[in-house]
């Protein structure tokens, strides 16, 4: 048997953040018509989230088991999107599940490799 180390990962919670920084400092869509922000360009494919929002999150993501968490930016929401997850090596348990579930699959696939030789097996004798 070849040498593999099982993980197991659990889904925690989706969440999102909004990237509306220039709301949080005042802007107002019926009052302001623009803004303009000063000073350095940042150069990046992600919008800006609020620091202590995110930290908040993560911390509840952490609360609920989560050990690990992917980011991905929603464009079209201009927003930050968070999967945690909980990401840790498999038990004994969970490894044997695991195989006793491959050799499951892999005898209903033998029995219907049987059945379907069976049938044409009779076909070919007309039966």
């Amino acid at each position: 048997m070849e040498d593999v180390l099982f993980l197991h990962q659990k889904n925690i919670k989706k969440t999102s953040l909004e990237a509306r920084p220039h709301e949080e400092l005042g802007y107002d869509w019926d009052k302001h018509e623009n803004y303009e922000e000063l000073g350095e360009q940042l150069y990046a494919d992600a919008g800006l989230v609020n620091i202590e929002e995110l930290i908040n999150k993560l911390t509840e993501m952490r609360s609920h088991g989560a050990t690990h968490v992917a980011c991905d930016w929603h464009t079209d929401h201009q927003e930050l999107d968070l999967y945690s997850v909980e990401y840790r090596l498999a038990t004994p348990e969970e490894i044997q599940a695991f195989h006793d579930k491959n050799k499951a699959k892999e005898e209903e696939k033998k029995q219907r490799e049987i059945k379907a030789l069976e049938d044409k097996l009779k076909t070919l004798k007309g039966e």
